[in-house]
Order: C-alpha cells, then structure tokens, then sequence
C-alpha cells in the first residue's frame, strides 16, 4: 500500500511542476520577469510555431527564444497570457501536457 500511496503522490508532484512551468511563463512574460521567464526551459529548445507562420519546427537556444520574446513582448502596452485545462500524461521519465492558451496582446493605436 505505501508504494501506492508514493507512486500517487509522485504522480501529484510531477503535475504540479508542469503546472508550475506553464504558470512562470505566463507570468514571467506579462510581468517582464525574463529570467522568471528564462527558468521555463532546458538550455536547447523545441519550437513550433507552423500553426501561426507556416515553415518548419525549429530546435535553437533558449537564450535566444527568450531574447526575441523579450524584444517583442516589450513593444506592446500590455499582454495577458492565460494557461488552462491541463491534461497531463506521465509515463516513466516523459511527460506529455496539452492545454488551453489564450494570449492577448495590447498595443494602442
């Protein structure tokens, strides 16, 4: 029974930390905390932005993603990130979270 109870509560924790990731990227860009912001990934990223600009996904340094994220979250007035509906999958040491996100981007005309 103790592995049980130790496999859940593992189980609880991991979910919490992908939780808490997403959680420090929304706040970490609405509240210009980069390097809140920066703690969010490994030094080597996957990205994949086909969805909104077409091309290919892309693997690169995180320091650079964060780079441009900085310079064009910092043109506009305001943004809100919102990160919900959590469905996480765990299995071993892989973990796979998909989730709503709504993003808005405030620049005054």
């Amino acid at each position: 029974m103790a592995n049980i109870d130790e496999a859940k509560l593992t189980y609880l924790l991991d979910r919490l930390a992908i939780i808490d990731v997403q959680l420090r990227y929304a706040t970490g860009a609405d509240t210009r905390d980069w390097v809140l912001y920066r703690s969010c990934f490994t030094d080597e990223i996957d990205t994949d932005f086909t969805s909104v600009f077409g091309g290919q996904p892309r693997r690169g340094s995180a320091d650079r993603f964060v780079e441009a994220a900085r310079r064009f979250l910092t043109g506009l007035k305001a943004t809100q990130h919102m990160i919900t509906n959590h469905v996480i999958t765990i299995e071993g040491d892989e973990a796979t979270c998909v989730a709503y996100v709504q993003a808005r981007h405030h620049l005054p005309n």
